[in-house]
């Protein structure tokens, strides 16, 4: 199994601890441990993390999810918001985020492994395919199509519907 670094976001220490704890046993590596969005996104720039376990309520003036929208912007790192709350505003500004899991607090151990190894193996595969993409726009006329493919090909999520795509124009 290969070895995943891992970001822990979160502002209570005994909480970030046990996840590290728990992180440590299933055999994925830590890369930091923070507390506030600020320390996040400089985390994320110094040592690049294959995944972000994001709390959504932090200290400081920034909160998760804005700590996953500027990553989002900065990397293309994904993003697991762990949190103790669920109302529609979060669920709302998150999914706005495209994360690739929310779990509740508290979880459990398997449901944990459960979500980090789906969105580890989805966010591969995502790589992948905006790989081919890329590669597949390339050999295309440079017209005013070929910019929409390429568009297409760099969607930050998963590929948009035929919908989407023709909204967009």
């Amino acid at each position: 199994m290969e070895k995943y670094k891992i970001l822990i976001v979160e502002d209570d220490i005994v909480f970030a601890e046990a996840t590290k704890t728990r992180l440590l046993e299933m055999g994925y590596l830590v890369s930091d441990t923070v507390t506030s969005a600020e320390e996040a996104i400089r985390s994320v720039r110094d040592d690049p993390p294959d995944l972000v376990l994001m709390d959504i309520v932090l200290n400081g003036e920034m909160d998760g999810i804005d700590a996953a929208s500027q990553i989002r912007q900065i990397s293309n790192i994904p993003v697991i918001y762990v949190t103790g709350y669920v109302n529609d505003e979060f669920l709302l500004r998150a999914k706005l985020t495209t994360p690739l899991g929310y779990v509740c607090k508290p979880f459990d151990t398997e449901a944990l492994k459960a979500v980090i190894e789906v969105a580890l193996y989805r966010h591969s595969m995502e790589t992948v395919l905006r790989k081919r993409r890329m590669r597949m726009c390339d050999w295309r006329p440079k017209t005013n199509s070929s910019r929409r493919l390429k568009a297409w090909a760099a969607w930050p999520g998963p590929s948009p519907t035929i919908s989407t795509i023709i909204s967009r124009q």
